[in-house]
C-alpha cells in the first residue's frame, strides 16, 4: 500500500507531520490488543484514542517540537516550501511489527512497532535525530511520551489471557473450585503460589494442585493433584498484576 506525508494538527492546532493509516487497515492489530487487555479495558483505552484522533489513526512523521525546531533553523518559508516534494514522495516501505506497549507513571499506551526507510530518510533530510514510528492504539489516562516505542511486547499465551478473564472478574480465584474435575473442599480457600505461560499452581485444603487449559473441550482443568509436601510462599497481588496485566 503506498501511503503520503499530510499535514496533521494536535489537538490545541499545532501543525506537524504525518501518514493517516486506514483504520480497516489495523482491525487485525486491535483484535490482539482486545485479547490482551480483555473487553472491559479495551474499551476504555481504545475510546480514549479514537476521542483524541477524532476516530482516525495516524504515524507522526516530524511531531510538533520538529516541526517548529525546523521552522526556525530553515526559515518558515523554505521548510513550507520544502514540504511539495515531501508530500509527493511515495511511502510504500511501511512494515507492522508488531503490538508494542510503554508506560509512564500511572499512564500506559499500547501502539503498532512501525519500520520504514523511507520515513527515516524524510526525517534526515532534516537532519532531525531517529524516531521510533508507531500507530498509537490505545492509552488509558494519557499517552505515553519521552520513552521508546520501537519494541514488539511479547504475546502473553492463551492460559495468561483466559486466567486473567477469570480471575478479574471477582479478582479472586475462586473459579478453580467450579472446575469440572475439582473434588476438595468447595469452601475452601485457593491459595495462589505459581503462575507460568500454562500452569496455575494453587495450594488447596493441604493440596497442590497444577491447573492448565484443554484446548480439547475449551477448559480448565486440574492436570495435578497431590498432598503439599513443602512450604511454598503464596504468591504477592503485585507479582500477580504484573503477570496477568502483562506489565
Amino acid at each position: 500500500m503506498i501511503h503520503y506525508i499530510t499535514h496533521l494538527r494536535d489537538t490545541i492546532g499545532n501543525n506537524y507531520l504525518g501518514i493517516k493509516i486506514p483504520n480497516d487497515a489495523l482491525q487485525l492489530y486491535l483484535n490482539e490488543l482486545k485479547e490482551v487487555l480483555g473487553e472491559e479495558d479495551y474499551n476504555v483505552f481504545t475510546e480514549n484514542q479514537q476521542r483524541r484522533d477524532s476516530g482516525d489513526y495516524h504515524i507522526t512523521v516530524i511531531n510538533v517540537a520538529d516541526y517548529n525546531k525546523t521552522c526556525k533553523e530553515v526559515g518558515i518559508d523554505k521548510f513550507v516550501s520544502s514540504l511539495d516534494a515531501i508530500f509527493k514522495y511515495p511511502i510504500d516501505d511501511i512494515k507492522f511489527m508488531g503490538i508494542g506497549t510503554a508506560t509512564r507513571n500511572e499512564n500506559r499506551a499500547f501502539f503498532i512497532v512501525c519500520n520504514s526507510d523511507k520515513l527515516d530518510a524524510v526525517r534526515k533530510r532534516y537532519e532531525l535525530n531517529d524516531h521510533d514510528f508507531h500507530v498509537t492504539l490505545g492509552f488509558n489516562f494519557k499517552d505515553v511520551f519521552g520513552v521508546r516505542k520501537n519494541e514488539v511486547m511479547k504475546k502473553k499465551s492463551k492460559f495468561l489471557q483466559l486466567l486473567a478473564q477469570e480471575f478479574y472478574k471477582k479478582d479472586n480465584w475462586n473459579f478453580v473450585r467450579k472446575i469440572e474435575n475439582y473434588n476438595s473442599d468447595p469452601k475452601a480457600e485457593v491459595i495462589p503460589l505459581q503462575i507460568t505461560d500454562t500452569t496455575l499452581k494453587v495450594k488447596v485444603d493441604g493440596d497442590f494442585m497444577d491447573v492448565t487449559y484443554m484446548e480439547e473441550g475449551e477448559k480448565f482443568w486440574i492436570a495435578t493433584k497431590y498432598s503439599a509436601d513443602k512450604d511454598l510462599p503464596r504468591l504477592p497481588e503485585t507479582e500477580i498484576a504484573k503477570i496477568l496485566k502483562n506489565k
